[in-house]
């Protein structure tokens, strides 16, 4: 995938979800699943939930 896709399909869109998911996740227990793709990386949900304070947690 070219540069401006990537920034567009995963870059951008972590961002816009992050809103939604600390919403749901203040909400109630919260189970959210998104493809592997959005989890890593410096925009990935991960690393954007860690940035807002939020501690996070492997499961296994």
């Amino acid at each position: 995938m070219g540069e401006e896709i990537i920034k567009i399909l995963l870059d951008k869109r972590n961002k816009n979800w992050i809103e939604d998911i600390e919403y749901l996740i203040e909400k109630d227990r919260t189970f959210i699943a998104v493809g592997m793709a959005h989890l890593g990386g410096e925009n990935g949900i991960l690393n954007l939930l860690k940035e807002n304070g939020y501690e996070l947690q492997r499961v296994e």
